[in-house]
């Protein structure tokens, strides 16, 4: 019995969870994050190119 409990909590979290990601601010959110990753992306690049460019200096 408590695990049906448990089954039912959980389902009705996903289900707020859910309905709490279709809300205007949380897409916009959504949609403002994908800037910082960008700037994250293009720096991982950067420092790539640049230890590639120290490794083959060495060589």
């Amino acid at each position: 019995m408590e695990r049906w409990y448990h089954q039912d909590r959980l389902l009705e979290y996903q289900y707020r969870i859910a309905e709490f990601m279709q809300q205007p601010v949380s897409q916009t959110f959504r949609w403002l994050r994908v800037i910082g990753d960008t700037v994250f992306a293009v720096g991982a690049l950067a420092l790539v190119i640049f230890v590639i460019g120290l490794i083959g200096s060495f060589g």
